[in-house]
Protein backbone atom coordinates (compact mmCIF):
# COMPACT_ATOMS: atom_id res chain seq x y z
CA UNK A 1 0.00 0.00 0.00
CA UNK A 2 2.77 2.13 1.25
CA UNK A 3 4.51 1.54 -2.88
CA UNK A 4 1.21 2.13 -4.20
CA UNK A 5 0.18 5.64 -2.93
CA UNK A 6 3.75 6.94 -3.24
CA UNK A 7 3.58 6.08 -7.27
CA UNK A 8 -0.05 7.35 -7.37
CA UNK A 9 1.97 10.91 -5.98
CA UNK A 10 5.22 10.60 -7.49
CA UNK A 11 3.89 9.51 -11.36
CA UNK A 12 0.38 10.30 -11.70
CA UNK A 13 0.15 13.12 -9.48
CA UNK A 14 3.29 15.30 -8.96
CA UNK A 15 4.99 13.56 -12.22
CA UNK A 16 8.14 13.60 -10.70
CA UNK A 17 9.08 10.49 -12.46
CA UNK A 18 7.39 7.86 -15.21
CA UNK A 19 7.50 5.22 -13.09
CA UNK A 20 8.80 3.61 -10.00
CA UNK A 21 9.44 -0.04 -8.97
CA UNK A 22 8.97 -2.30 -5.48
CA UNK A 23 11.52 -5.50 -5.18
CA UNK A 24 10.55 -8.15 -3.33
CA UNK A 25 13.90 -10.28 -2.51
CA UNK A 26 12.47 -12.98 0.04
CA UNK A 27 14.59 -15.23 -0.45
CA UNK A 28 17.52 -17.00 -3.26
CA UNK A 29 14.90 -19.94 -3.38
CA UNK A 30 13.21 -19.83 -6.77
CA UNK A 31 9.93 -21.73 -5.08
CA UNK A 32 9.80 -19.12 -2.58
CA UNK A 33 10.16 -16.24 -4.97
CA UNK A 34 7.20 -17.83 -7.08
CA UNK A 35 5.17 -18.31 -3.75
CA UNK A 36 5.23 -14.51 -2.93
CA UNK A 37 4.45 -13.74 -6.86
CA UNK A 38 1.50 -15.72 -6.28
CA UNK A 39 0.70 -13.66 -2.92
CA UNK A 40 1.36 -10.34 -4.53
CA UNK A 41 -0.83 -11.45 -7.82
CA UNK A 42 -3.78 -12.47 -5.48
CA UNK A 43 -3.85 -9.73 -3.31
CA UNK A 44 -3.84 -6.96 -6.36
CA UNK A 45 -6.57 -8.85 -7.72
CA UNK A 46 -8.34 -9.00 -4.62
CA UNK A 47 -7.83 -4.99 -4.04
CA UNK A 48 -8.53 -3.78 -7.81
CA UNK A 49 -12.13 -5.95 -6.93
CA UNK A 50 -12.79 -4.21 -3.62
CA UNK A 51 -11.91 -1.08 -5.19
CA UNK A 52 -15.08 -1.65 -7.84
CA UNK A 53 -17.14 -2.26 -4.91
CA UNK A 54 -19.52 0.68 -3.62
CA UNK A 55 -18.46 2.94 -0.92
CA UNK A 56 -20.47 1.73 1.61
CA UNK A 57 -19.56 -1.94 1.62
CA UNK A 58 -18.08 -2.77 4.67
CA UNK A 59 -15.07 -4.34 2.85
CA UNK A 60 -14.10 -1.05 0.85
CA UNK A 61 -14.65 0.90 4.09
CA UNK A 62 -11.87 -1.51 5.44
CA UNK A 63 -9.66 -1.56 2.91
CA UNK A 64 -9.23 2.46 2.77
CA UNK A 65 -8.71 2.58 6.46
CA UNK A 66 -6.02 0.13 5.97
CA UNK A 67 -4.76 2.47 3.10
CA UNK A 68 -5.54 5.92 5.38
CA UNK A 69 -3.21 4.07 7.76
CA UNK A 70 -0.40 3.23 4.95
CA UNK A 71 -0.95 7.05 3.37
CA UNK A 72 0.18 8.94 6.68
CA UNK A 73 3.71 6.62 6.61
CA UNK A 74 4.10 7.80 2.63
CA UNK A 75 3.63 11.01 2.92
CA UNK A 76 4.90 11.90 5.73
CA UNK A 77 8.19 13.04 4.61
CA UNK A 78 6.19 15.63 2.17
CA UNK A 79 5.08 18.96 3.10
CA UNK A 80 1.31 19.27 1.58
CA UNK A 81 0.82 16.47 0.32
CA UNK A 82 -2.32 15.68 -1.82
CA UNK A 83 -5.58 14.80 -0.07
CA UNK A 84 -6.12 11.39 1.02
CA UNK A 85 -9.32 11.01 -1.65
CA UNK A 86 -6.97 12.65 -4.55
CA UNK A 87 -4.29 10.09 -4.02
CA UNK A 88 -7.25 6.89 -3.77
CA UNK A 89 -8.32 7.77 -6.72
CA UNK A 90 -4.65 7.18 -8.47
CA UNK A 91 -3.96 4.32 -6.01
CA UNK A 92 -6.82 2.59 -8.70
CA UNK A 93 -4.81 3.62 -11.56
CA UNK A 94 -1.66 2.55 -10.48
CA UNK A 95 -3.33 -0.44 -9.67
CA UNK A 96 -4.29 -1.21 -13.10
CA UNK A 97 -1.14 -0.17 -14.95
CA UNK A 98 1.14 -2.41 -12.92
CA UNK A 99 3.58 -4.97 -13.86
CA UNK A 100 4.28 -7.70 -11.16
CA UNK A 101 7.15 -10.17 -12.57
CA UNK A 102 9.05 -12.99 -11.63
CA UNK A 103 12.64 -12.15 -11.76
CA UNK A 104 14.85 -15.52 -12.23
CA UNK A 105 17.79 -16.59 -14.36
CA UNK A 106 16.58 -16.74 -18.22
CA UNK A 107 13.79 -14.04 -17.20
CA UNK A 108 13.54 -11.25 -20.34
CA UNK A 109 14.29 -8.27 -19.84
CA UNK A 110 12.28 -5.32 -18.32
CA UNK A 111 10.60 -2.87 -20.56
CA UNK A 112 10.47 -0.16 -17.85
CA UNK A 113 8.45 2.52 -19.66
CA UNK A 114 5.31 -0.29 -20.65
CA UNK A 115 3.98 0.75 -16.75
CA UNK A 116 3.35 3.34 -14.03
CA UNK A 117 4.79 0.60 -11.38
CA UNK A 118 6.71 -2.39 -11.49
CA UNK A 119 6.58 -4.80 -8.47
CA UNK A 120 9.90 -7.27 -9.48
CA UNK A 121 9.64 -10.78 -6.66
CA UNK A 122 13.30 -12.55 -7.31
CA UNK A 123 15.61 -14.83 -5.69
CA UNK A 124 19.26 -14.60 -6.39
CA UNK A 125 18.76 -12.66 -9.89
CA UNK A 126 17.78 -9.34 -7.26
CA UNK A 127 20.05 -10.31 -4.85
CA UNK A 128 23.24 -8.82 -6.60
CA UNK A 129 24.26 -7.37 -9.77
CA UNK A 130 20.56 -6.53 -11.16
CA UNK A 131 19.86 -3.12 -11.33
CA UNK A 132 16.55 -2.09 -10.57
CA UNK A 133 15.22 1.19 -12.38
CA UNK A 134 13.80 3.72 -10.30
CA UNK A 135 13.73 1.58 -7.28
CA UNK A 136 11.89 3.31 -4.25
CA UNK A 137 10.63 0.37 -2.20
CA UNK A 138 12.79 -2.59 -1.19
CA UNK A 139 11.12 -5.55 0.82
CA UNK A 140 13.96 -8.31 2.16
CA UNK A 141 12.72 -10.44 5.22
CA UNK A 142 15.52 -12.60 4.40
CA UNK A 143 18.30 -13.53 7.33
CA UNK A 144 21.82 -14.63 6.70
CA UNK A 145 22.61 -18.03 8.22
CA UNK A 146 25.89 -16.00 9.28
CA UNK A 147 27.66 -12.33 8.86
CA UNK A 148 27.17 -11.34 5.77
CA UNK A 149 30.01 -10.52 4.14
CA UNK A 150 30.97 -6.60 2.44
CA UNK A 151 30.73 -7.63 -1.08
CA UNK A 152 26.35 -9.01 -0.21
CA UNK A 153 25.90 -5.69 1.66
CA UNK A 154 27.02 -3.47 -0.74
CA UNK A 155 24.86 -5.71 -3.72
CA UNK A 156 22.18 -5.64 -1.47
CA UNK A 157 21.76 -2.30 -0.64
CA UNK A 158 21.08 -0.67 -4.02
CA UNK A 159 17.84 0.94 -2.07
CA UNK A 160 20.69 3.69 -1.06
CA UNK A 161 21.35 4.74 -4.82
CA UNK A 162 20.77 8.14 -6.54
CA UNK A 163 16.94 8.67 -5.76
CA UNK A 164 16.89 12.21 -4.90
CA UNK A 165 13.91 13.50 -7.23
CA UNK A 166 11.68 10.47 -5.19
CA UNK A 167 13.30 9.76 -2.17
CA UNK A 168 10.25 11.05 0.28
CA UNK A 169 8.63 7.88 -1.39
CA UNK A 170 11.94 5.64 -0.88
CA UNK A 171 11.20 2.56 2.45
CA UNK A 172 13.12 0.02 3.12
CA UNK A 173 11.84 -3.26 5.01
CA UNK A 174 14.46 -5.67 6.36
CA UNK A 175 14.66 -7.64 9.31
CA UNK A 176 15.89 -6.40 12.89
CA UNK A 177 19.47 -8.43 11.96
CA UNK A 178 19.75 -6.63 9.17
CA UNK A 179 19.39 -3.78 9.83
CA UNK A 180 22.79 -3.86 12.58
CA UNK A 181 24.42 -5.47 9.31
CA UNK A 182 23.96 -2.43 7.67
CA UNK A 183 24.72 -0.05 10.22
CA UNK A 184 27.72 -1.67 11.27
CA UNK A 185 28.68 -1.98 7.40
CA UNK A 186 28.37 2.33 7.25
CA UNK A 187 30.34 2.54 10.56
CA UNK A 188 33.21 0.34 9.12
CA UNK A 189 32.98 2.22 5.94
CA UNK A 190 32.81 5.73 7.31
CA UNK A 191 36.42 4.68 9.58
CA UNK A 192 38.11 3.57 6.32
CA UNK A 193 37.27 6.89 4.62
CA UNK A 194 38.72 8.68 7.68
Amino acid sequence: QVFLIGTAIAVNIEKRETFLSMMIHADKLVKASEKFLEWVKQLQETWRSIFTMHHNDPTKIELFEAFKENYLEATRRINNPPSFDIVMQEVLQIMLDTNTELVIQGSEEIDWASASAHILIGADMLNRGFTVENLSVSYMPRYSVGKSNADTIQQRCRFFGYKLNYLDFCRVWLPGESVLEYHEYVKDEEIMRT
